[in-house]
Protein backbone atom coordinates (compact mmCIF):
# COMPACT_ATOMS: atom_id res chain seq x y z
CA UNK A 1 0.00 0.00 0.00
CA UNK A 2 1.50 3.46 -1.16
CA UNK A 3 2.87 5.12 1.90
CA UNK A 4 0.77 8.30 0.81
CA UNK A 5 -2.72 6.63 1.83
CA UNK A 6 -0.80 5.64 4.93
CA UNK A 7 -0.62 9.40 5.50
CA UNK A 8 -3.43 10.39 4.79
CA UNK A 9 -5.58 7.58 6.88
CA UNK A 10 -3.52 9.06 9.86
CA UNK A 11 -4.61 12.50 9.57
CA UNK A 12 -8.12 11.29 8.79
CA UNK A 13 -7.98 9.24 12.12
CA UNK A 14 -6.78 11.97 14.35
CA UNK A 15 -10.00 14.19 13.38
CA UNK A 16 -12.68 11.54 13.70
CA UNK A 17 -14.24 12.71 16.29
CA UNK A 18 -13.64 16.52 15.56
CA UNK A 19 -16.03 18.89 14.73
CA UNK A 20 -15.65 18.55 10.97
CA UNK A 21 -16.78 15.07 11.32
CA UNK A 22 -18.62 15.01 8.05
CA UNK A 23 -16.20 16.89 6.12
CA UNK A 24 -12.65 15.06 7.11
CA UNK A 25 -14.92 11.75 6.97
CA UNK A 26 -15.90 12.36 3.25
CA UNK A 27 -12.46 13.75 2.45
CA UNK A 28 -11.10 9.91 3.93
CA UNK A 29 -13.59 7.91 2.05
CA UNK A 30 -12.38 9.79 -1.00
CA UNK A 31 -8.77 9.36 -0.19
CA UNK A 32 -9.57 5.53 -0.14
CA UNK A 33 -11.36 5.19 -3.61
CA UNK A 34 -8.17 6.54 -5.24
CA UNK A 35 -6.47 2.94 -4.32
CA UNK A 36 -9.56 0.60 -6.46
CA UNK A 37 -11.44 1.95 -9.41
CA UNK A 38 -14.15 -0.01 -11.04
CA UNK A 39 -14.17 0.25 -14.85
CA UNK A 40 -17.29 -0.51 -17.56
CA UNK A 41 -16.99 -2.26 -20.61
CA UNK A 42 -20.24 -1.12 -21.62
CA UNK A 43 -20.85 2.77 -22.51
CA UNK A 44 -18.13 5.11 -23.38
CA UNK A 45 -17.40 6.77 -26.61
CA UNK A 46 -17.12 5.29 -30.07
CA UNK A 47 -15.70 5.56 -32.81
CA UNK A 48 -14.40 3.73 -36.15
CA UNK A 49 -10.73 3.62 -36.56
CA UNK A 50 -10.36 5.32 -40.38
CA UNK A 51 -7.50 3.97 -41.22
CA UNK A 52 -5.11 0.87 -42.03
CA UNK A 53 -1.92 2.49 -41.54
CA UNK A 54 -3.03 4.55 -38.19
CA UNK A 55 0.54 4.82 -37.36
CA UNK A 56 3.40 6.60 -39.05
CA UNK A 57 7.07 8.25 -38.83
CA UNK A 58 8.22 11.84 -40.14
CA UNK A 59 12.03 11.53 -41.12
CA UNK A 60 13.92 15.08 -41.61
CA UNK A 61 14.62 15.33 -45.48
CA UNK A 62 18.11 15.74 -45.32
CA UNK A 63 18.37 12.65 -42.25
CA UNK A 64 16.25 10.30 -44.54
CA UNK A 65 19.16 8.56 -46.25
CA UNK A 66 21.20 7.49 -43.11
CA UNK A 67 17.87 6.64 -41.30
CA UNK A 68 17.10 4.01 -44.31
CA UNK A 69 20.33 3.29 -46.06
CA UNK A 70 23.03 3.50 -42.87
CA UNK A 71 21.04 2.78 -39.66
CA UNK A 72 21.37 -1.13 -39.48
CA UNK A 73 18.61 -1.58 -36.91
CA UNK A 74 15.91 0.72 -38.95
CA UNK A 75 14.94 -2.57 -41.23
CA UNK A 76 13.94 -4.62 -37.80
CA UNK A 77 12.82 -1.41 -35.65
CA UNK A 78 10.08 -1.18 -38.72
CA UNK A 79 9.44 -4.99 -39.14
CA UNK A 80 8.36 -5.14 -35.69
CA UNK A 81 6.01 -2.57 -35.07
CA UNK A 82 4.52 -3.83 -38.81
CA UNK A 83 4.35 -7.36 -37.17
CA UNK A 84 2.72 -6.20 -33.67
CA UNK A 85 0.13 -3.76 -35.86
CA UNK A 86 -0.93 -6.07 -38.88
CA UNK A 87 -0.33 -3.77 -41.30
CA UNK A 88 2.32 -1.28 -42.72
CA UNK A 89 3.55 1.69 -41.52
CA UNK A 90 3.41 5.21 -43.09
CA UNK A 91 6.32 7.32 -43.42
CA UNK A 92 6.45 11.26 -44.72
CA UNK A 93 9.68 12.25 -45.66
CA UNK A 94 10.08 15.90 -44.81
CA UNK A 95 10.76 18.83 -42.25
CA UNK A 96 12.81 22.04 -42.33
CA UNK A 97 15.10 20.81 -44.45
CA UNK A 98 13.09 19.64 -47.50
CA UNK A 99 12.00 23.82 -48.07
CA UNK A 100 16.11 23.98 -48.88
CA UNK A 101 16.30 21.00 -50.98
CA UNK A 102 17.13 20.90 -54.97
CA UNK A 103 16.69 17.77 -57.14
CA UNK A 104 19.60 16.68 -59.40
CA UNK A 105 18.77 14.67 -61.61
CA UNK A 106 22.45 13.94 -62.40
CA UNK A 107 23.55 12.83 -58.62
CA UNK A 108 25.55 10.01 -58.16
CA UNK A 109 24.57 9.60 -54.31
CA UNK A 110 21.11 10.34 -52.76
CA UNK A 111 21.89 13.19 -50.96
CA UNK A 112 24.73 15.77 -51.12
CA UNK A 113 24.69 18.48 -48.01
CA UNK A 114 26.47 21.52 -49.61
CA UNK A 115 26.62 23.48 -46.32
CA UNK A 116 28.41 20.98 -43.57
CA UNK A 117 27.92 24.37 -41.22
CA UNK A 118 24.38 24.58 -42.10
CA UNK A 119 24.22 20.87 -41.28
CA UNK A 120 25.35 21.06 -38.12
CA UNK A 121 24.92 24.60 -36.92
CA UNK A 122 21.22 25.52 -38.26
CA UNK A 123 18.35 27.24 -37.01
CA UNK A 124 17.10 23.83 -35.89
CA UNK A 125 18.65 20.55 -35.06
CA UNK A 126 19.84 18.30 -37.40
CA UNK A 127 18.57 20.20 -40.44
CA UNK A 128 20.47 21.60 -43.31
CA UNK A 129 19.76 24.57 -45.38
CA UNK A 130 21.75 24.02 -48.51
CA UNK A 131 21.62 20.13 -50.14
CA UNK A 132 21.03 18.59 -53.16
CA UNK A 133 19.32 15.36 -53.53
CA UNK A 134 18.97 12.76 -56.78
CA UNK A 135 17.28 9.61 -57.97
CA UNK A 136 18.53 7.14 -55.41
CA UNK A 137 17.07 9.32 -52.86
CA UNK A 138 13.82 8.12 -53.87
CA UNK A 139 14.56 4.81 -54.76
CA UNK A 140 15.26 4.56 -50.69
CA UNK A 141 12.12 5.86 -50.65
CA UNK A 142 10.69 2.72 -52.37
CA UNK A 143 11.96 0.37 -49.97
CA UNK A 144 8.58 1.10 -48.06
CA UNK A 145 5.32 -1.44 -47.93
CA UNK A 146 3.16 1.16 -46.19
CA UNK A 147 1.92 4.75 -48.23
CA UNK A 148 5.04 7.29 -48.67
CA UNK A 149 4.20 11.44 -48.75
CA UNK A 150 7.51 13.29 -50.31
CA UNK A 151 8.00 16.88 -49.05
CA UNK A 152 9.39 19.05 -51.93
CA UNK A 153 10.67 22.40 -52.03
CA UNK A 154 8.37 25.29 -52.08
CA UNK A 155 10.36 28.24 -50.30
CA UNK A 156 12.93 27.99 -52.83
CA UNK A 157 10.34 29.25 -55.45
CA UNK A 158 11.57 26.62 -58.49
CA UNK A 159 8.76 25.18 -59.30
CA UNK A 160 10.35 23.69 -62.32
CA UNK A 161 13.11 21.98 -59.87
CA UNK A 162 9.89 20.75 -57.24
CA UNK A 163 7.83 19.04 -60.59
CA UNK A 164 11.51 17.53 -62.02
CA UNK A 165 10.96 15.68 -58.41
CA UNK A 166 7.43 15.06 -58.34
CA UNK A 167 8.03 13.41 -62.03
CA UNK A 168 11.06 10.98 -60.11
CA UNK A 169 8.64 10.32 -57.09
CA UNK A 170 6.05 9.01 -59.29
CA UNK A 171 7.91 7.25 -61.29
CA UNK A 172 10.32 5.24 -58.53
CA UNK A 173 8.15 5.34 -55.17
CA UNK A 174 5.78 2.75 -55.45
CA UNK A 175 3.61 3.37 -52.43
CA UNK A 176 3.97 7.19 -53.13
CA UNK A 177 0.39 8.52 -51.76
CA UNK A 178 1.29 12.08 -51.45
CA UNK A 179 3.14 14.48 -52.02
CA UNK A 180 3.60 18.05 -49.39
CA UNK A 181 5.22 21.49 -51.23
CA UNK A 182 6.68 23.45 -48.54
CA UNK A 183 6.72 22.90 -44.48
CA UNK A 184 5.35 25.19 -41.84
CA UNK A 185 5.42 28.43 -44.93
CA UNK A 186 4.15 30.84 -41.63
CA UNK A 187 7.90 30.59 -40.77
CA UNK A 188 8.82 31.82 -44.10
CA UNK A 189 9.47 35.90 -44.07
CA UNK A 190 10.55 38.37 -46.10
CA UNK A 191 13.79 36.53 -46.74
CA UNK A 192 12.42 33.35 -48.38
CA UNK A 193 12.81 33.55 -52.00
CA UNK A 194 9.04 32.92 -52.63
CA UNK A 195 8.44 35.98 -50.90
CA UNK A 196 10.72 38.27 -52.73
CA UNK A 197 11.49 40.51 -49.68
CA UNK A 198 7.64 41.20 -49.07
CA UNK A 199 5.40 40.05 -46.55
CA UNK A 200 4.29 36.45 -46.59
CA UNK A 201 0.60 36.14 -44.79
CA UNK A 202 -1.30 33.39 -44.48
CA UNK A 203 -3.26 34.48 -47.53
CA UNK A 204 -0.90 34.58 -49.75
CA UNK A 205 0.48 32.05 -48.83
CA UNK A 206 -3.16 30.42 -49.45
CA UNK A 207 -2.64 31.57 -53.01
CA UNK A 208 0.76 30.29 -53.44
CA UNK A 209 -0.43 26.60 -52.36
CA UNK A 210 -3.42 26.69 -54.63
CA UNK A 211 -1.30 28.35 -57.82
CA UNK A 212 1.60 25.66 -57.48
CA UNK A 213 -1.08 22.83 -56.69
CA UNK A 214 -2.68 23.35 -60.19
CA UNK A 215 0.69 23.93 -61.97
CA UNK A 216 2.17 20.68 -60.62
CA UNK A 217 -0.96 18.45 -61.25
CA UNK A 218 -1.46 19.67 -65.17
CA UNK A 219 2.61 19.20 -64.90
CA UNK A 220 2.14 15.29 -63.88
CA UNK A 221 -1.46 14.93 -65.07
CA UNK A 222 -2.62 13.94 -61.85
CA UNK A 223 -4.70 15.25 -59.55
CA UNK A 224 -5.51 14.82 -55.75
CA UNK A 225 -1.89 14.59 -55.22
CA UNK A 226 -0.87 17.16 -53.10
CA UNK A 227 -1.11 17.24 -49.00
CA UNK A 228 -2.22 20.77 -48.13
CA UNK A 229 -1.80 22.85 -45.08
CA UNK A 230 1.18 22.01 -43.16
CA UNK A 231 1.18 24.36 -40.78
CA UNK A 232 2.23 24.57 -37.31
CA UNK A 233 0.14 27.44 -36.04
CA UNK A 234 -1.34 30.40 -36.19
CA UNK A 235 -3.47 30.00 -39.74
CA UNK A 236 -6.84 31.39 -39.88
CA UNK A 237 -8.58 28.07 -41.49
CA UNK A 238 -8.84 24.74 -40.88
CA UNK A 239 -6.66 22.06 -42.95
CA UNK A 240 -5.97 18.47 -43.64
CA UNK A 241 -2.39 18.43 -42.69
CA UNK A 242 -1.38 19.67 -39.05
CA UNK A 243 1.72 19.58 -37.45
CA UNK A 244 1.23 19.51 -33.75
CA UNK A 245 3.61 19.98 -30.64
CA UNK A 246 2.37 20.17 -27.12
CA UNK A 247 5.51 21.55 -25.86
CA UNK A 248 8.43 23.63 -27.12
CA UNK A 249 11.89 23.58 -26.58
CA UNK A 250 13.17 26.44 -29.29
CA UNK A 251 14.98 29.74 -28.54
CA UNK A 252 15.71 27.73 -24.85
CA UNK A 253 12.50 27.13 -23.79
CA UNK A 254 11.99 24.53 -20.64
CA UNK A 255 10.46 21.45 -21.24
CA UNK A 256 7.96 19.30 -18.51
CA UNK A 257 7.48 16.23 -18.41
CA UNK A 258 4.85 15.71 -15.71
CA UNK A 259 2.24 18.02 -18.00
CA UNK A 260 3.02 16.32 -21.29
CA UNK A 261 2.14 12.92 -20.07
CA UNK A 262 -0.87 13.75 -17.92
CA UNK A 263 -4.17 11.97 -19.56
CA UNK A 264 -6.71 15.64 -18.85
CA UNK A 265 -3.30 17.46 -20.22
CA UNK A 266 -3.41 14.79 -23.64
CA UNK A 267 -7.35 15.24 -24.30
CA UNK A 268 -7.07 19.15 -23.51
CA UNK A 269 -4.72 19.34 -26.53
CA UNK A 270 -6.27 16.91 -28.64
CA UNK A 271 -9.80 18.41 -27.98
CA UNK A 272 -8.22 21.97 -29.97
CA UNK A 273 -7.89 20.14 -33.63
CA UNK A 274 -11.53 18.49 -33.52
CA UNK A 275 -13.11 21.65 -35.76
CA UNK A 276 -10.87 20.86 -38.93
CA UNK A 277 -11.51 17.16 -37.80
CA UNK A 278 -14.92 17.81 -38.61
CA UNK A 279 -14.22 20.41 -41.46
CA UNK A 280 -11.91 17.68 -43.18
CA UNK A 281 -14.61 15.20 -42.71
CA UNK A 282 -17.22 17.49 -44.06
CA UNK A 283 -14.66 17.74 -47.80
CA UNK A 284 -14.25 13.77 -47.34
CA UNK A 285 -10.57 14.52 -46.81
CA UNK A 286 -8.46 12.38 -44.34
CA UNK A 287 -6.94 14.32 -41.42
CA UNK A 288 -3.15 13.80 -40.77
CA UNK A 289 -1.15 15.08 -37.85
CA UNK A 290 1.87 14.88 -40.71
CA UNK A 291 4.32 15.67 -38.48
CA UNK A 292 4.62 15.83 -34.58
CA UNK A 293 6.10 14.47 -31.43
CA UNK A 294 6.37 15.90 -27.95
CA UNK A 295 8.34 19.05 -28.36
CA UNK A 296 9.10 21.15 -31.53
CA UNK A 297 13.29 21.74 -31.66
CA UNK A 298 14.10 18.14 -31.09
CA UNK A 299 12.73 17.94 -28.00
CA UNK A 300 14.17 19.19 -25.27
CA UNK A 301 14.94 17.09 -21.98
CA UNK A 302 11.96 15.65 -22.12
CA UNK A 303 11.36 13.24 -25.26
CA UNK A 304 13.78 10.10 -24.60
CA UNK A 305 12.36 9.25 -21.31
CA UNK A 306 9.80 6.83 -19.98
CA UNK A 307 7.22 9.10 -19.69
CA UNK A 308 7.31 10.39 -23.46
CA UNK A 309 6.59 6.81 -23.94
CA UNK A 310 2.94 6.09 -22.45
CA UNK A 311 2.27 10.21 -23.66
CA UNK A 312 2.96 8.56 -27.57
CA UNK A 313 0.12 5.91 -26.63
CA UNK A 314 -2.66 8.21 -25.08
CA UNK A 315 -1.65 10.96 -27.16
CA UNK A 316 -2.57 8.84 -30.24
CA UNK A 317 -5.91 6.99 -28.99
CA UNK A 318 -7.06 10.46 -28.04
CA UNK A 319 -5.83 11.19 -31.56
CA UNK A 320 -7.82 8.35 -33.18
CA UNK A 321 -10.66 9.29 -30.94
CA UNK A 322 -11.61 12.57 -32.18
CA UNK A 323 -11.11 11.43 -36.27
CA UNK A 324 -7.85 11.33 -36.91
CA UNK A 325 -7.10 9.16 -39.20
CA UNK A 326 -2.86 9.11 -38.81
CA UNK A 327 -0.02 10.00 -37.21
CA UNK A 328 3.64 11.17 -38.17
CA UNK A 329 6.00 11.28 -35.42
CA UNK A 330 8.61 13.32 -36.40
CA UNK A 331 12.10 11.56 -36.13
CA UNK A 332 15.29 14.06 -36.60
CA UNK A 333 18.56 11.10 -36.49
CA UNK A 334 21.23 13.19 -35.43
CA UNK A 335 22.79 10.27 -33.22
CA UNK A 336 21.33 10.27 -30.24
CA UNK A 337 18.56 12.82 -31.23
CA UNK A 338 15.99 13.38 -28.23
CA UNK A 339 12.90 12.28 -30.11
CA UNK A 340 14.01 10.11 -32.54
CA UNK A 341 12.19 6.40 -31.54
CA UNK A 342 16.18 4.72 -32.31
CA UNK A 343 19.08 5.54 -33.77
CA UNK A 344 22.35 3.89 -34.85
CA UNK A 345 23.35 2.30 -31.54
CA UNK A 346 20.19 2.61 -29.33
CA UNK A 347 16.44 1.98 -29.29
CA UNK A 348 14.69 4.80 -27.23
CA UNK A 349 12.17 4.58 -24.61
CA UNK A 350 9.62 6.15 -27.12
CA UNK A 351 9.77 2.50 -28.99
CA UNK A 352 8.36 0.64 -26.29
CA UNK A 353 5.63 2.90 -26.37
CA UNK A 354 5.08 2.71 -30.14
CA UNK A 355 5.23 -0.88 -30.00
CA UNK A 356 2.18 -1.67 -27.06
CA UNK A 357 0.22 1.08 -29.50
CA UNK A 358 0.60 -0.94 -32.23
CA UNK A 359 -0.42 -4.33 -30.44
CA UNK A 360 -2.94 -2.98 -28.93
CA UNK A 361 -4.20 -1.83 -32.47
CA UNK A 362 -4.14 -4.75 -34.39
CA UNK A 363 -6.84 -5.96 -36.22
CA UNK A 364 -9.82 -3.48 -34.69
CA UNK A 365 -11.95 -1.31 -36.48
CA UNK A 366 -13.74 0.34 -33.71
CA UNK A 367 -11.83 2.28 -30.50
CA UNK A 368 -13.92 2.89 -27.77
CA UNK A 369 -12.43 5.46 -24.92
CA UNK A 370 -13.99 3.98 -21.79
CA UNK A 371 -15.53 6.03 -18.69
CA UNK A 372 -13.12 6.29 -15.51
CA UNK A 373 -14.11 8.18 -12.28
CA UNK A 374 -10.36 9.02 -12.06
CA UNK A 375 -9.06 11.60 -14.70
CA UNK A 376 -5.64 10.02 -13.94
CA UNK A 377 -6.88 7.27 -15.45
CA UNK A 378 -7.45 6.27 -19.39
CA UNK A 379 -8.79 3.23 -20.61
CA UNK A 380 -9.82 2.41 -23.94
CA UNK A 381 -11.22 -0.88 -25.58
CA UNK A 382 -10.11 -2.01 -28.93
CA UNK A 383 -13.09 -3.92 -31.24
CA UNK A 384 -13.27 -5.83 -34.00
CA UNK A 385 -17.01 -5.52 -34.97
CA UNK A 386 -19.04 -6.58 -31.50
CA UNK A 387 -16.33 -8.45 -30.30
CA UNK A 388 -13.87 -6.69 -27.75
CA UNK A 389 -10.22 -7.87 -28.52
CA UNK A 390 -8.42 -5.78 -25.97
CA UNK A 391 -8.24 -3.06 -23.25
CA UNK A 392 -5.51 -0.60 -22.49
CA UNK A 393 -5.04 1.18 -19.25
CA UNK A 394 -2.92 3.82 -18.47
CA UNK A 395 -1.99 5.32 -15.43
CA UNK A 396 -0.94 8.95 -15.87
CA UNK A 397 0.27 9.96 -12.64
CA UNK A 398 3.98 10.83 -12.90
CA UNK A 399 6.52 8.92 -10.86
CA UNK A 400 10.10 9.71 -10.46
CA UNK A 401 11.87 6.83 -8.68
CA UNK A 402 15.24 8.43 -8.01
CA UNK A 403 12.89 11.03 -6.20
CA UNK A 404 10.38 9.35 -4.74
CA UNK A 405 8.00 12.20 -6.01
CA UNK A 406 4.80 11.49 -7.31
CA UNK A 407 2.67 14.37 -9.03
CA UNK A 408 -1.25 13.84 -10.31
CA UNK A 409 -1.80 16.86 -12.50
CA UNK A 410 -5.30 16.31 -12.53
CA UNK A 411 -5.69 16.81 -8.20
CA UNK A 412 -2.49 18.87 -8.43
CA UNK A 413 -0.83 17.14 -5.73
CA UNK A 414 2.78 15.70 -4.95
CA UNK A 415 3.67 12.97 -2.81
CA UNK A 416 6.58 11.35 -1.69
CA UNK A 417 7.25 7.70 -1.10
CA UNK A 418 6.48 4.26 -2.21
CA UNK A 419 5.31 4.16 -5.79
CA UNK A 420 1.55 4.53 -5.69
CA UNK A 421 -0.59 1.50 -7.10
CA UNK A 422 -4.09 1.39 -8.14
CA UNK A 423 -6.39 -1.67 -8.50
CA UNK A 424 -8.82 -1.54 -11.04
CA UNK A 425 -11.71 -3.91 -11.88
CA UNK A 426 -12.74 -4.37 -15.36
CA UNK A 427 -16.41 -5.28 -15.77
CA UNK A 428 -19.44 -6.04 -18.08
CA UNK A 429 -16.97 -8.41 -20.02
CA UNK A 430 -18.58 -10.21 -22.86
CA UNK A 431 -20.20 -13.83 -21.86
CA UNK A 432 -17.54 -14.87 -24.85
CA UNK A 433 -14.49 -14.22 -23.06
CA UNK A 434 -13.33 -17.06 -21.41
CA UNK A 435 -9.78 -15.67 -20.72
CA UNK A 436 -7.62 -12.88 -20.01
CA UNK A 437 -3.96 -12.32 -20.39
CA UNK A 438 -2.40 -8.78 -19.12
CA UNK A 439 0.86 -7.19 -20.71
CA UNK A 440 3.20 -4.38 -19.19
CA UNK A 441 4.59 -1.29 -20.16
CA UNK A 442 7.01 -0.22 -17.50
CA UNK A 443 10.06 1.36 -16.03
CA UNK A 444 11.15 2.14 -12.35
CA UNK A 445 9.60 5.92 -13.31
CA UNK A 446 8.68 8.08 -15.87
CA UNK A 447 12.67 9.84 -15.89
CA UNK A 448 14.09 6.74 -16.75
CA UNK A 449 16.19 6.32 -20.49
CA UNK A 450 16.83 3.46 -22.21
CA UNK A 451 20.79 3.17 -21.78
CA UNK A 452 22.86 -0.02 -22.68
CA UNK A 453 19.97 -2.67 -22.15
CA UNK A 454 18.41 -0.57 -19.36
CA UNK A 455 15.34 1.20 -19.36
CA UNK A 456 11.59 -0.07 -20.08
CA UNK A 457 10.20 -3.25 -20.40
CA UNK A 458 7.44 -4.35 -22.14
CA UNK A 459 6.11 -7.96 -20.74
CA UNK A 460 9.74 -8.12 -18.61
CA UNK A 461 11.55 -8.18 -22.32
CA UNK A 462 13.79 -5.00 -23.53
CA UNK A 463 14.61 -4.39 -27.48
CA UNK A 464 18.39 -4.84 -28.14
CA UNK A 465 20.16 -1.45 -28.45
CA UNK A 466 21.89 -2.32 -31.73
CA UNK A 467 19.73 -4.76 -33.32
CA UNK A 468 16.00 -4.14 -32.46
CA UNK A 469 15.54 -7.23 -31.41
CA UNK A 470 13.53 -8.63 -28.33
CA UNK A 471 15.66 -10.71 -25.91
CA UNK A 472 13.36 -12.79 -24.22
CA UNK A 473 9.80 -13.46 -25.10
CA UNK A 474 7.25 -11.46 -23.66
CA UNK A 475 5.39 -12.38 -20.59
CA UNK A 476 2.22 -11.87 -19.94
CA UNK A 477 0.12 -12.17 -16.44
CA UNK A 478 -2.88 -14.71 -16.38
CA UNK A 479 -5.97 -12.84 -14.85
CA UNK A 480 -9.14 -14.14 -13.57
CA UNK A 481 -12.66 -14.12 -14.53
CA UNK A 482 -15.44 -14.08 -12.28
CA UNK A 483 -19.24 -12.81 -12.81
CA UNK A 484 -17.80 -11.12 -15.89
CA UNK A 485 -15.26 -9.11 -14.15
CA UNK A 486 -11.48 -9.34 -14.16
CA UNK A 487 -9.08 -7.51 -11.19
CA UNK A 488 -5.45 -6.36 -11.38
CA UNK A 489 -3.00 -3.96 -10.46
CA UNK A 490 -1.61 -0.59 -12.20
CA UNK A 491 1.16 1.42 -10.42
CA UNK A 492 1.51 4.92 -11.21
CA UNK A 493 3.26 5.78 -14.77
CA UNK A 494 2.46 2.10 -15.99
CA UNK A 495 0.74 0.78 -18.90
CA UNK A 496 -1.28 -2.40 -19.19
CA UNK A 497 -2.58 -4.05 -22.23
CA UNK A 498 -5.67 -6.86 -21.72
CA UNK A 499 -5.92 -9.39 -24.24
CA UNK A 500 -9.22 -10.73 -24.13
CA UNK A 501 -9.80 -14.35 -25.70
CA UNK A 502 -5.77 -14.63 -25.98
CA UNK A 503 -6.63 -13.79 -29.96
CA UNK A 504 -2.99 -12.08 -30.62
CA UNK A 505 -0.52 -14.35 -31.75
CA UNK A 506 1.92 -11.59 -31.41
CA UNK A 507 1.89 -10.99 -27.23
CA UNK A 508 2.81 -14.91 -27.11
CA UNK A 509 6.28 -13.97 -29.00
Amino acid sequence: MPAGKFQVQAHCNFFLFSALYLLVLESCVNASDQTHLKISLKGGNHTFIRSANPLGFSVEFNQFPSWEGEFKNTAKCMENLEDALGSSIAIRIGGTSMDFATYDPTLESPLKVIDETANTQGAFIGTATDVLFGPKFMQLASRFSGPVTMGLNRRGNKINNTIEAVKESMKSIPKLESIELGNEPEYYGKKAPIAQNSSWTFERDARSQISWQREISEAVNKSELIQAGIYLKGDPWSIPSRHAYPQTSCNHAKTSLPPLMAHPNIKKFVKRFRREVLAAEGSKRPFFFSETNSATCGGGGISPMFGAALWVVDYALQSLMIGVHRLYFHQVYVNPDPYSFWGKDNVSATYYGAYILSLALRDANNLASLESSNEDIAAYAFRKGDSNLRVLVYNSVFYNSSSGTAISNSKNTTTNGERPVLSVTLSDLQQSVSNAKLLRLDAPGSQVKQRNGAGPTIGGSRFDDKTCVLNSPLKNEELNIKDGSLTFQIKASQIVLIELNDSSAVMKK
